[in-house]
């Protein structure tokens, strides 16, 4: 996504965690909108990220009901690390994902499928059972709150994506 664009515009991080991708994205001297819906993640991100802070927006918002930022469109949007797991249905937040983007915007949605064998392997030994197997849902405890996931297929998402 970054070798698509020149540094400077804004790129939107969603679900940015400690910021890890925004820490990225500054180095290379894009600016960035990072949201993210929990306080402690908000909190790691602003510290790692403070020599920037004319780069970067922080803002805390829950995928499932952040409203887009009407004044500023955006020319790349990234969801990584498995934030789209925890949205029930992703249509909702594609749709407002393109409102707040420019046209011809690029976007990486990164999520964790069902597939994910070493990841699934790992949960076995650790606790006991499988997590993702017969059913594609789970949870997971993100800065001590249990959330709802969903482990899409591409055929899901690409269904999604067109609609």
């Amino acid at each position: 996504m970054a070798r698509k664009l020149e540094p400077g515009p804004w790129v939107l991080d969603l679900a940015c965690g400690t910021g890890e991708d925004a820490r990225w994205l500054l180095e290379r001297g894009f600016c960035v909108r990072a949201v993210d819906a929990f306080s402690a993640m908000l909190e790691l991100l602003r510290r790692k990220t403070a020599s920037w802070s004319d780069r970067i927006y922080v803002q805390r918002a829950n995928l499932r009901l952040g409203k887009p930022d009407r004044g500023r469109r955006h020319a790349a949007a990234l969801l990584n690390f498995g934030g789209l797991n925890a949205l029930p249905d992703p249509r909702s937040l594609l749709r407002r994902l393109y409102k707040a983007l420019l046209p011809g915007a690029r976007v990486l949605l990164v999520g964790i499928n069902r597939w994910a064998l070493l990841d699934e392997l790992l949960s076995l030994v650790r606790l006991g059972r499988l997590r993702r197997w017969p059913r594609p849902t789970g949870q997971a405890l993100v800065a001590g709150q249990r959330l709802p996931l969903r482990y899409y297929g591409l055929g899901e998402l690409k269904r999604s994506c067109a609609g």
